[in-house]
């Protein structure tokens, strides 16, 4: 992934792109994308003038691209840059031509053996059944009828209820597809009717499908018409992929970047305009000002350390690095001091630690323990009255096997309509999210934290009002 200025030069990149462009993070720096690729079809100016997302492959030697293009806007709405996420699709499209080269010699040794139908028939049986073990959906139609002759196993799953292995053939399933703005398709707009009736050639069409089960993907398709010697069209290939995961990581990766543009300028405009003012007026800022100012810079500087450290674990997250720790911890040690940090932090709440006598030894990570607390006690402030008490009470189920950590707050409570997706990346209610700031990683890191300890979370609303946050920490056990 690339940041352009709006000039069109590289500013930001990840570590995967100097190998995608085929060159180094310092040599990147500071040119423009066509510099390095050097591709006719690159209309930089086009592309970084558009206000809407805008996609193309290009070719450089032997390797495929897909670039995007995504505008960046600021808080007036200007635009101050471009996101480019470049992927490399060379295996794809070899693919895609080792298919279409195949069938189209499926065609031709077709009419040379017609005399011979024993040899066709073991030939097309050869040829079905490396198609059908091939890892992209593959779909043949007869032309001009479009009657379907061939489609194959993974065709077959990505049809089947939830995209499940399924051994019914596609082509007897039941399922609809819809145009981005909502349109269904017509039986003529499918790419594969398209290339068998008119010799259109589809590349790359995005389709939302929905199964007959009800359940949802999202398919991209290429297809091409096969012809004969003499340029008549006898048949129709397509070539689909089930695209729903890389959609998914789309959508996350758009919310993510709207999260960071947010959520990151609040604290550090905060913290910007707060030490101008203390640069530029030290000797004349009256001393409580000053330390109504210090008070903020403090704040958020801590709001921005903790939205730093929750972006470090949803990175591990995302990138499948696993999170354990079964090391002891004394939680009748650990929390009194969190609980004493946080009441600095929160000075207009009465937080209140209920620890009983009888606590054991549990295993885990300090470091997590003390990031998810915080987490909590940050969300029980933010999203409960200004004044009022927040307990933090642990329990000790009968047998003592594990110790439970609940946040007991004095807020709205939980909608129930949403309680199974406040654990979710990203999700806020709806009835705060409009009030209080917030990036929606804080339960989602939490989490995982919790559960990469061995432990589990909850949230529910309390019978006497607000809401109860908590989570479960086994027991250590000396081995």
């Amino acid at each position: 992934m690339l940041i352009l200025d709006q000039d069109g030069r590289i500013t930001r990149l990840n570590r995967a792109a100097p190998r995608l462009l085929q060159t180094t993070s310092d040599g990147a720096l500071g040119r423009r994308l066509g510099e390095l690729l050097s591709v006719p079809e690159l209309d930089e100016a086009t592309l970084l003038a558009s206000p809407e997302r805008v996609g193309l492959e290009v070719t450089t030697g032997s390797r495929w691209l897909r670039l995007a293009f995504d505008p960046m806007s600021g808080p007036s709405g200007d635009r101050t840059g471009t996101v480019v996420v470049v992927s490399d699709i060379t295996e794809r499209k070899q693919m895609d031509l080792a298919l279409a080269k195949a069938l189209q010699q499926q065609h031709d040794a077709t009419a040379e053996l017609a005399r011979a139908s024993a040899a066709e028939q073991a030939y097309r049986k050869l040829l079905e059944a490396v198609v059908n073990e091939m890892p992209v959906g593959v779909i043949v139609a007869d032309a001009p009828s479009g009657r379907i002759v061939i489609d194959n196993a993974e065709m077959s799953r990505i049809m089947s209820p939830e995209g499940r292995a399924s051994d019914v053939p596609a082509s007897t399933r039941r399922y609809r597809a819809f145009h981005p703005d909502g349109r269904a398709y017509k039986p003529e707009e499918w790419p594969l009717t398209r290339s068998a009736v008119d010799g259109v050639t589809v590349r790359d069409e995005e389709l939302d499908v929905e199964r007959e089960d009800g359940s949802k993907a999202t398919i991209s398709v290429s297809s091409m018409p096969i012809r004969a010697e003499d340029g008549s069209i006898v048949a129709a290939v397509a070539t689909v992929y089930d695209i729903t995961k890389r959609r998914e990581a789309e959508h996350l990766r758009d919310a993510f970047i709207g999260v960071l543009s947010h959520e990151l300028r609040t604290p550090i405009t905060s913290i910007f305009g707060g030490s101008k003012v203390l640069l530029r007026e030290s000797d004349d800022v009256d001393p409580d000002v000053r330390r109504g100012i210090l008070q903020d810079l403090a704040d958020e500087s801590e709001r921005l350390n903790r939205m730093v450290e929750n972006l470090l674990v949803l990175a591990r997250v995302e990138r499948g690095v696993p999170l354990s720790g079964q090391e002891p911890i004394l939680l009748q040690r650990v929390l009194p001091r969190i609980v004493a940090e946080e009441s600095r932090q929160w000075p207009g709440l009465d937080l209140r630690l209920l620890v009983p006598d009888d606590v054991p030894t549990v295993a885990g990570d300090e470091s997590y323990v003390d990031q998810v607390l915080r987490n909590l006690v940050s969300n029980a402030g933010k999203y409960g009255p200004a004044t009022g008490s927040v307990t933090i009470e642990v329990r000790v189920p009968e047998g003592g096997r594990e110790a439970h950590v609940a946040v007991l707050d004095e807020g709205a409570g939980i909608d129930e309509a949403e309680a199974g997706r406040l654990f979710d990346l990203f999700f806020r209610s709806s009835s705060v999210s409009s009030k209080t700031a917030g990036s929606g990683i804080g339960l989602f890191v939490s989490r995982h934290l919790v559960e990469g300890m061995g432990g589990r979370m909850w949230a529910t609303s309390r019978p006497e009002g607000g809401s109860e946050f908590g989570f479960s920490l086994p027991a250590y056990e000396v081995t």
